[in-house]
C-alpha cells in the first residue's frame, strides 16, 4: 500500500510526548517528511531518528500555504498534535 510512497506527520513533538522520538520508519515508505513548529523539538526529533528517508521541516500547520507545499504528492497524512488539558476539552456523550 505504500509502497514507493511520501508520508508526512505534523506536529511530531507536541503533546505526544515526544512520541515520534522513538519513531520506526516503515520500510515500504520512501520519503517521511516530520513537520513541526517548535524548532527545539525539531532538532530533538533529528537527533534522535536515524533514517535517511527522513526530512525534517519546520512550519506551523496554522500556515496554509506552507502546509499545501508539504502536502501536494503525500499519501498519508498523520497529524499528531493533540490536546494536553483533558478538562478543557468539550467531550459530548
Amino acid at each position: 500500500m505504500l509502497n514507493d510512497a511520501t508520508t508526512l506527520i505534523t506536529s511530531i513533538m507536541s503533546s505526544v510526548d515526544k512520541l515520534f522520538t522513538d519513531y520506526k520508519p516503515s520500510g515500504e515508505v520512501t520519503t517521511h517528511r516530520l513537520f513541526e513548529a517548535d524548532g527545539a523539538g525539531l532538532s530533538v526529533a533529528r537527533s534522535h531518528i536515524e533514517d535517511d528517508r527522513c526530512r525534517f521541516l519546520a512550519g506551523d500547520v496554522r500556515d496554509g500555504k506552507r502546509l499545501h507545499c508539504e502536502i501536494a504528492d503525500v499519501l498519508m497524512l498523520i497529524h499528531a498534535a493533540a490536546m494536553k488539558h483533558g478538562e478543557i476539552v468539550n467531550v459530548t456523550p
